[in-house]
């Protein structure tokens, strides 16, 4: 507990020489802990980044600041762990950055609750944010060249994205939660390339206001998609202030 590693920023570089799909550091049991400023390259290598794997107690209060994570073939954060009722709650992203990397953040355990990150940038990731339970609060990030998504939402709790942009990805959202709600603000989405469309919704309510949508892929017949892909009959959907340009209306299915 209480730990705290500081570097002098891009000056300060961890580089992975180990063989593929290694992890830099396996973290067990932190908490009231801080990471700042410096760089971790797996060069194409590495597996993951900081995988924290607790079998020693509860993480929580975790803060990233000022971060980059390039090159990790499975993710640059990971957290995953053997043990029940072990997790990585209230952790924050501050100003970091994540390239070329398969996953930028994941955490995939129940109770990884209140996952913050503030002013984080996402470039060419396969997913840059992965959460599978738990939950999380995006603002203003950018994500760049999603693979697969921006965003793939599992929470069991609800989580908020707001005022954040991307450029050139798959999909923006593409939720699997089946409880809990989202909200979306204030948000720019831009040249997505999946048909089916930016926000792909699961069931549970979605609020979307204020975000702006342009240059959306193209049917047969030349005419823009809708972003927003609706589940099925009971979708509980809520829309105000949102701008298309490109497409005929928000919303298909």
């Amino acid at each position: 507990m209480g730990g705290r590693i500081v570097g002098s920023g891009r000056e300060t570089r961890w580089v992975w020489d180990g063989g593929d799909g290694g992890t830099m550091l396996v973290l067990n049991g932190m908490a009231y802990s801080r990471f700042v400023g410096f760089e971790l390259d797996g060069r194409g290598k590495a597996g993951v980044g900081f995988h924290y794997q607790a079998t020693q107690g509860f993480q929580t209060e975790v803060t990233h600041r000022h971060l980059a994570f390039r090159g990790f073939t499975s993710a640059a954060v990971l957290e995953d762990h053997p043990n029940e009722g072990q997790a990585l709650a209230e952790t924050t992203f501050e100003n970091c950055l994540f390239e070329h990397c398969e996953r930028g953040v994941a955490f995939l355990q129940f109770n990884d609750y209140d996952y913050t990150f503030d002013g984080c940038e996402f470039r060419d990731s396969g997913v840059a944010i992965d959460c599978d339970h738990g939950n999380f609060y995006i603002r203003n990030c950018h994500f760049e060249g999603s693979r697969v998504v921006d965003v793939r939402d599992g929470s069991e709790h609800c989580s908020s994205i707001r005022r954040s942009t991307s450029t050139g990805s798959r999909a923006f959202v593409l939720r699997s939660s089946s409880v809990a709600p989202l909200t979306i603000q204030d948000c720019h989405v831009e040249g997505w390339k999946n048909p089916e469309g930016a926000v792909l919704l699961s069931r549970p309510p979605v609020l979307l206001f204020d975000c702006v949508f342009t240059k959306p892929p193209q049917d047969r017949q030349s005419l823009g998609l809708p972003p927003v892909r609706l589940s099925g009959e009971g979708q509980r959907l809520l829309v105000s202030g949102n701008q298309i340009h490109g497409a005929p209306e928000l919303i298909q299915g």
